[in-house]
């Protein structure tokens, strides 16, 4: 992670002193370009997640950085790095299906099949202006184009208040980030 081995990151540091309980709830989309219905399933917690899946962002995460285009490291991460860095403090993962739990039965190769994208939401800022979020999302490769990158950015939308955030700046989208910068602009984000 070039610079940034020394750098850990807290859940509680970071976390906005006023959003100390919250209660959300998945969300049901249908997709019609997929003729078939998901499920974002919000994650506060590290353990709720399967190790195949898991093991499968990861792998996708790492891809996206190898490619260059879209997010801050010059090399892939550790798995450790991973999991400190996108499961800091809250996530959102959109699966096929209306399920209510994880299948922890699937392979790393089947939830490259069924787990559409991601979304982490945290603290743009330390302490008192821990109210600022931020967000980065990734569309599973193998499925883009058809409108998951916008269904996960309104799904962000909806859950940063409810986590007791009041407002988002998103500082790291690239100019080689065509995909980004039109689900922000689409979803009404304001360019500064």
């Amino acid at each position: 992670m070039g610079g940034f081995q020394n750098v850990s990151f807290s859940k509680t540091h970071f976390t906005p002193h006023h959003s100390t309980h919250y209660n959300i709830e998945r969300v049901l989309i249908h997709i019609e370009d997929l003729s078939t219905s998901a499920t974002i399933h919000p994650v506060s917690n590290l353990d709720d997640i399967p190790p195949q899946l898991l093991q499968f962002l990861f792998q996708e995460y790492n891809d996206e950085v190898n490619r260059g285009d879209t997010q801050p490291f010059f090399e892939p991460l550790t798995l450790e790095e991973f999991k400190s860095y996108w499961f800091g403090q809250f996530v959102g993962l959109m699966i096929i299906g209306d399920s209510t739990e994880f299948d922890t039965n699937l392979s790393a190769d089947d939830w490259s099949k069924r787990c559409l994208g991601s979304f982490f939401i945290k603290s743009n800022y330390p302490g008192r202006c821990s109210q600022v979020c931020t967000m980065n999302l990734i569309v599973n490769a193998g499925i883009r184009k058809r409108g998951i990158g916008f269904f996960l950015c309104e799904c962000f939308v909806r859950w940063a208040p409810m986590l007791g955030y009041n407002n988002c700046l998103i500082e790291m989208v690239f100019d080689t980030n065509v995909a980004a910068k039109k689900v922000l602009s689409k979803g009404a984000f304001i360019k500064l």
